[in-house]
């Protein structure tokens, strides 16, 4: 069983086409004490890439220019140790395993609870620090 970590204070990305979305998972996270940054598009979150680093990434797989996937695995060479999250509808990403091999740690599917995305990042976060990596 993994134990839940808290997660405030984490420098968070998110990439999210759609306003209401974007703005209903910002209020989550600074909710959580999350330190976030967001983005609209591929370009906007790489600007924020060029910028700092994140322990976070959570990008939507619909975005305008580059889509969310080809987004995380640039964000993969900037951030590597940061926790990436693709939010895609269903069969959005297939197939599914190609999505790990580029160091995409989880894919949440749409429609989702906000507490599935909290979840996901304090799970991922006690599995770094499990492996000893450091965000």
């Amino acid at each position: 069983m993994v134990n839940l970590q808290k997660i405030a204070g984490l420098k968070v990305l998110l990439v999210e086409n759609d306003r209401e979305i974007r703005e209903a998972l910002t209020k989550a996270l600074l909710d959580e004490g999350c330190l976030l940054h967001s983005a609209r598009s591929g370009a906007g979150g790489l600007s924020h890439l060029r910028e700092g680093s994140f322990d976070v990434i959570i990008s939507d797989f619909s975005l305008p220019g580059i889509d969310g996937f080809e987004f995380l695995k640039i964000a993969n060479r900037y951030c590597p140790e940061a926790i990436k999250i693709l939010v895609a509808a269903y069969g959005d990403v297939d197939p599914m395993s190609k999505v790990f091999k580029h160091g995409i740690d989880d894919v949440i599917e749409k429609p989702f609870p906000y507490e599935s995305l909290l979840y996901t990042i304090s799970k991922h976060l006690a599995q770094h620090q499990l492996q000893g990596k450091a965000l």
